[in-house]
């Protein structure tokens, strides 16, 4: 049984970094680390938030089984549900190499719509951007979010 990691954000996001081609810690970076038997074998990092959007970036041990529906209702849940249980955000970006064919799928199959080529934005070639609106966002309660909504002044 896999246990969420909170509060290690350095630890998690600097574990993902090593992982990640490309990727590097980035101090205002929240992460949320996935344990087994108190090892970490996956992370979730999100990263350079904006009014509207932030980051996201996955790394994960090979074969390890670290995903789960509740899991998943967390890491999309903490950029969209408002404070005090998120960030309030619209939408959710991730960049992921051209070649990376396992993400891309892994992406496909949460899904993020692909949006555009970032023409040689790595070192060896091209990056993917993908992006999640709130409302496109089957891992999270949509009534939850509605009710979070400041009710507007008739």
């Amino acid at each position: 049984m896999a246990d969420l990691i909170f509060g290690q954000d350095f630890i998690v996001a600097n574990w993902i970094a090593e992982r990640v081609k490309d990727a590097s810690y980035v101090p205002e970076t929240v992460a949320i680390g996935v344990a087994e038997n108190h090892k970490l074998i996956a992370g979730v990092g999100y990263y350079s938030r904006t009014n509207c959007d932030i980051r996201l970036v996955v790394a994960a041990e090979p074969g390890s089984n670290w995903l789960s529906r509740s899991a998943l209702a967390v890491f999309f849940g903490y950029p969209f549900y408002a404070p005090p249980l998120g960030l309030g955000l619209r939408r959710v970006t991730a960049i992921v190499h051209r070649k990376n064919k396992k993400s891309r799928k892994f992406n496909d199959k949460l899904g993020w719509v692909e949006e555009g080529c970032h023409r040689n934005a790595f070192p060896d070639g091209d990056a993917i951007s993908y992006g999640m609106l709130a409302e496109e966002c089957k891992w999270i309660d949509h009534e939850l979010r509605k009710r979070q909504q400041p009710s507007r002044a008739a």
